[in-house]
């Protein structure tokens, strides 16, 4: 699917923006939420962004991009998968992830 966010980085691979798209919603701690766009600081490079509804990530999906492309580089597609599911398990990480 092909969002505003998504244009913006035109130039990078489906799999990277897949990626970038799963570990950006994987540190979203609700999953209730009001429908009104937010505005919201990126924890990792202080950027702030506009998310669709008030349960907002805690990194931008330019930050996501940078991480995903690390990542896409570094592990298989099945690493990768396993990566962002321990990630949205993983609670520690993400309470170390909100105090940045």
């Amino acid at each position: 699917m092909i969002t505003m966010r998504r244009m913006r980085f035109a130039d990078k691979s489906k799999n990277v923006l897949d990626l970038a798209d799963k570990i950006q919603r994987a540190t979203i701690k609700s999953s209730i939420a009001g429908q009104a766009f937010t505005d919201f600081t990126c924890k990792l490079c202080g950027e702030t962004d506009t998310w669709a509804n008030t349960s907002t990530p805690k990194i931008c999906f330019k930050c996501a991009v940078e991480f995903a492309e690390f990542l896409d580089g570094a592990l298989t597609l099945e690493e990768q998968r396993r990566f962002v599911e321990s990630y949205e398990r993983n609670k520690e990480l993400m309470d170390r992830l909100s105090k940045v």
